[in-house]
């Protein structure tokens, strides 16, 4: 086989040990913290492009 039957193991592991949820409120706290270092920039096109990013970084559809 490919190995896929391991990793959906791995996968079922990861989400009864809760470590998924501790990964996404991680990645969002961290995100959280881009967003505020962010805020001291000028309102741009660049500083919202950049604020996006840290937003679609923790979305949970993709």
């Amino acid at each position: 086989g490919n190995g896929r039957h391991l990793l959906d193991a791995v996968l079922e592991t990861m989400a009864t040990c809760g470590s998924l949820e501790w990964t996404q409120k991680r990645a969002e706290e961290e995100a959280d913290k881009a967003i505020a270092a962010l805020q001291i920039l000028p309102d741009t096109p660049w500083s919202e492009a950049l604020i996006g990013l840290a937003h679609i970084a923790v979305q949970r559809d993709h």
